[in-house]
């Protein structure tokens, strides 16, 4: 229900985003070429929606579990195997993840004592989307774990019927 929920969110913030840069870039292309006069803001305002695109679409492929992965090894694996390799991998994810998280939340607190050049808005607005991107994936990657754990137990349990 959550998990549907978010999935379309992203989807719709994802591809408002991508309208306005687009439609920002556009727009400024034409003022420079026609008028000679673009905005100043424009670029601005673009660097930091693709900031924002590109940590939630992280997400959204995460959600997705459509990372980029290199299977050839994996999925030559018997059974056994690819579970421990997948609780090694999600393990590793989850700690690196946990890592950025922390390094984002304190990116956020320094940032938001520097501005952008043309609009004055706290440069925290860009290292957001770090954190927000960092932490959907984090408690996605945890979710994941908790249905692996839950998995096995089921497994288990059935094991010894």
């Amino acid at each position: 229900m959550i998990e549907n929920w978010l999935r379309k969110g992203m989807e719709i913030i994802l591809s408002i985003v991508m309208i306005l840069i687009v439609a920002i870039l556009s727009t400024n292309v034409f003022l420079r070429y026609v008028f000679g006069k673009p905005f100043s803001w424009a670029e601005e305002v673009a660097v930091i929606l693709i900031i924002w695109l590109t940590f939630i679409a992280a997400a959204f492929l995460q959600m997705r579990n459509e990372h980029v992965k290199i299977t050839y090894i994996y999925d030559s694996l018997p059974k056994k195997l690819k579970n421990i390799v997948l609780w090694i991998g999600n393990a590793a994810i989850l700690g690196v993840l946990g890592i950025h998280l922390i390094a984002a939340v304190m990116l956020v607190k320094i940032q938001c004592k520097s501005f952008t050049p043309a609009l004055g808005l706290p440069m925290s607005c860009c290292s957001a989307a770090l954190l927000i991107g960092i932490a959907i994936m984090f408690f996605l990657v945890l979710k994941e774990i908790l249905f692996q754990i839950r998995k096995q137990i089921a497994s288990a349990s059935r094991e010894r019927k």
